[in-house]
């Protein structure tokens, strides 16, 4: 069989992909028009004519501008787009908290976001099975290096990283060396990541306020759990950015009137509602997937004649034929033979399916019902991001709130809408299980649904064990520094509880309900699951944030930006200082000394905590006073009771204790430099790499989170210290991104090593070689043209340097295999191209065969 021809490269379907979430993501955060505002809090972000113009233009123009700058100017112009797009959101982040906030965050996420390479093995694993996607032309069926389908999760993350790296254009041919390709494989992950705050804010912000909506977004992206996954293309963000929107819609659907008709938006002379976007959401998902059916049976030919044939997938890496390992491609035939298992039958069902659930919701106006037809819509693309937890946890989330509300009526009366809801959710995520179960049977739906799924919530695959203490400690490193607030969110959702009378079903009273329940059911959930990865309680996260974001609004005190810019300098005074006071800030061991440091308490430097003591609280004193000189504004913080105060002690002792984790190391694993980067990787054994030492930091920023808290437990305080906090989370956020992240890439990664591989080769008859080893790095960075021999007995390599005599090759491999890699090859010269500075786990060399 020919190899077939690579899909053309360009930014349509990319940007035709941005164009659209960016309108999504812009509806998201307008405000609805209503009649009256419902109390005080609506009074400052009620609709204003026109107020819906600026922030979309703003968003639409980023996002376009972002894409299509990148494609024309290549991954070198990518910088100069991005701040681009920042300066242009920047008009309506003057006039809007929301816009403010998301222009920060923004800031911090976006430019460095494919500076650094990918993480082994998620990240280059589904990076390849993406690349493979295109390299195959093939959108249905998964394939993984050498001689493997990949069945180990759905497709979503793949079909939005095989977009985006056409968008881009990545070259994906093997050994194409691509510049760059981390921009296109996270940027989808840096999206939806940008469109769940952007919902969780709009939530809050309709019901809290203004301030508590921008608070909350800000608190969730600040929280390393959440920034470090977002910036992992990996599935858990997108699984976790559908569900948040889904449970947004779920918490709208409920507060609505049941016979309310969802009111128009006006966009310059066109008029749309709700109903459109739903419906035009769900023919976006629906009808491209039907449509790619259906062309499966059809082949354009020379002179533009069409050719009818049975459905054919390739079997194979393509463009790979002289791999070792790599079996010759090939046409494969689908599992289920016959007309009733041709892919137009299935594009023909689902076209008529889209069509009677387009028939339902062209005659359906009302808000509420409109409101679950997302809900479900989002369910499903949860349910294509990561399988079962994508319908399981939102559907637990909703039944419990019907049991702890007793409003049975949503039900009875079919506001939940479960038949339709149920057939948009099979139209939109069942089109690609069907395909993928008619070409490869049993065996797919075995591994996927019954061994990643229901062998992972019983039995165990992979991964930790351990009891309820296991997600309790994952969560504090997860939440920090915001785990000092904790205390305070439990505090609101309590206190919103506990009101009685007409006040008892407001729309706070739902939203403070569904976000306890929602972190309830994801803790016991994952709990309960017998495999356990640390960034598993990732969906806790997100109500968890939004609960701590209503919480310091209620502490945040009177506008003043004076006293905010104080606060950030005493804060971050403090941070330098104790940093300082226990070691350096660079976190680097000079080469010079070894791989080793002797770490000792304050290294003779006392001076510097009790001088940065002095200055911060100089500083915080003088904020202080010109706090208590501004008008007062509205506030929640209540009657005086000593409720907050006794919380915020006990979030002081809880951050206390987690920065104390987080900066100490001891004889036993994982020490503190470890804990941040556990709640992202796979393997929780990889050695630390010795010269990096970020415990002096560390320690600088866990001392001034304790003292913070402290502050804010006494009442005269807060405002300061709450605006100090938020200014230590947003750094600390910043140097995770900008410095630990990238600093230790290299050392989970395999870009470095690869790109020392293609400088130093002569040409592409210099192979490189994985021996002993699987860690995905090799085969995305080649493009698959790698020839891996992971056997431990060595036969497969043996024969393989007996065919190669007098061939130059390049062999990667882990540094504590080198002494038997030497014995293995005798008296070829071998030279060592890597250090355990550019790697602390591989090793690049060169052999002379």
């Amino acid at each position: 069989m020919a190899n077939p021809e690579p899909l053309p490269r360009g930014p349509l379907w990319g940007g035709c992909i941005a164009l659209l979430a960016a309108v999504a993501w812009s509806l998201c955060l307008v405000p609805s028009a209503r009649e009256e505002p419902r109390d005080w809090r609506d009074t400052a972000i009620a609709k204003q004519p026109g107020d819906w113009y600026s922030p979309i233009t703003a968003t639409v123009a980023a996002l376009v501008v972002l894409t299509v700058g990148g494609w024309l100017g290549g991954y070198e112009g990518m910088p100069v787009t991005i701040l681009l797009a920042l300066a242009w959101g920047g008009q309506p982040a003057l006039r809007r908290p929301g816009w403010l906030a998301m222009l920060l965050i923004a800031s911090l996420y976006l430019p460095l976001l494919g500076t650094y390479g990918l993480w082994d093995p998620w990240e280059t694993h589904y990076g390849e099975v993406a690349r493979e996607i295109l390299a195959r032309n093939d959108w249905i069926s998964l394939w993984w290096a050498q001689d493997n389908w990949f069945w180990s999760k759905p497709i979503l993350l793949f079909w939005l990283e095989a977009w985006s790296m056409g968008a881009l254009g990545v070259d994906f041919m093997p050994d194409a060396n691509p510049a760059h390709p981390e921009w296109a494989v996270r940027l989808p992950t840096f999206v939806l990541g940008i469109v769940a705050l952007a919902a969780v804010s709009r939530t809050v912000r309709r019901r809290f306020g203004a301030r508590a909506g921008a608070l909350s977004m800000l608190v969730i992206a600040t929280m390393p759990l959440f920034f470090f996954v977002a910036h992992q293309a990996i599935t858990d963000l997108p699984l976790v950015a559908f569900m948040t929107i889904a449970m947004c819609c779920l918490i709208e659907a409920i507060d609505e009137q049941p016979d309310r008709i969802a009111k128009p938006l006006r966009f310059g002379p066109v008029t749309l509602s709700s109903q459109h976007l739903i419906m035009g959401l769900v023919v976006f998902c629906m009808l491209p997937q039907a449509l790619y059916l259906i062309t499966r049976n059809v082949t354009l030919m020379e002179g533009m004649q069409l050719a009818f044939h049975p459905d054919r997938f390739l079997y194979g890496s393509a463009w790979n034929l002289d791999v070792p390992g790599n079996p010759p491609p090939r046409d494969d035939a689908p599992w289920i033979r016959g007309s009733g298992g041709q892919p137009w039958v299935q594009g023909v069902f689902w076209i008529v399916t889209l069509g009677w659930i387009a028939r339902i919701l062209r005659r359906e106006t009302r808000a509420q019902r409109l409101w679950m037809f997302a809900f479900y819509l989002f369910c499903a693309l949860a349910f294509m991001a990561k399988g079962l937890p994508g319908i399981a946890v939102p559907g637990a989330i909703a039944l419990f709130y019907l049991i702890a509300s007793r409003r049975w009526s949503l039900l009875w009366n079919g506001d939940f809408s479960i038949t339709t809801g149920s057939l948009i959710l099979a139209g939109v995520s069942l089109p690609w299980y069907l395909a993928m179960y008619v070409r490869h049977g049993r065996g797919f739906t075995n591994r996927l649904l019954i061994h990643d799924h229901i062998n992972r919530l019983t039995s165990g695959v992979h991964g930790d064990t351990g009891t309820i203490e296991y997600y309790l400690a994952q969560l504090g490193y997860g939440l920090f520094p915001w785990v000092a607030m904790v205390p305070i969110a439990a505090l609101v959702a309590v206190g919103q509880r506990r009101r009685e009378g007409p006040e008892a079903n407001t729309a706070t009273d739902t939203a403070t309900l569904v976000f306890v329940l929602w972190s309830l059911v994801c803790f016991i959930l994952f709990s309960a699951m017998t495999t356990k990865f640390h960034h598993y309680i990732l969906p806790a996260l997100i109500p968890t944030g939004a609960l701590v974001g209503i919480g310091i609004d209620s502490l945040w005190g009177p506008r003043g930006m004076k006293s905010t810019m104080v606060a950030a300098l005493a804060t971050l005074t403090a941070i330098v200082g104790f940093a300082l006071s226990f070691g350096d800030l660079r976190g680097v061991v000079p080469e010079s000394a070894g791989v080793t440091q002797d770490w000792v308490m304050l290294q003779g430097q006392a001076w510097w905590a009790w001088t940065v003591v002095a200055l911060a609280a100089g500083l915080l004193i003088w904020a202080r006073r010109v706090l208590r000189g501004t008008a007062a504004t509205p506030d929640r913080r209540g009657d005086g009771s000593v409720g907050p105060g006794v919380a915020l002690v006990v979030g002081a002792c809880a951050v206390a204790f987690v920065g104390r984790d987080l900066s100490w190391a001891t004889s036993a694993r994982p020490q503190g430099n470890e804990r941040l980067i556990h709640l992202f990787i796979y393997n929780y054994e990889r050695p630390w790499p010795e010269h990096l030492d970020y415990r002096p930091i560390l320690v600088g920023f866990a001392i001034t989170a304790t003292l913070l808290a402290a502050l804010a437990a006494m009442r005269s305080w807060q405002p300061v210290a709450v605006r100090g906090f938020a200014v230590l989370a947003i750094l600390f956020c910043a140097w995770g991104l900008n410095v630990y992240m990238i600093d230790l890439s290299d050392h989970w990664g395999m870009r470095t090593l690869a790109k020392l591989y293609y400088e130093d080769r002569a040409g592409e008859e210099e192979p490189l070689v994985a021996w002993q080893m699987n860690w995905k790095g090799e085969n995305f960075y080649t493009g698959n043209r790698v020839h891996v021999f992971a056997a431990l007995d060595n036969e497969e390599v043996k024969a393989w340097l007996g065919d190669n005599p007098g061939r130059t090759a390049y062999f990667v491999l882990e540094h504590t295999r080198l002494r038997n890699f030497r014995r293995l090859m005798g008296a070829r010269p071998i030279r060592e191209l890597s250090t355990k500075r550019d790697s602390n786990k591989f090793i690049l060399v060169q052999v002379e065969i």
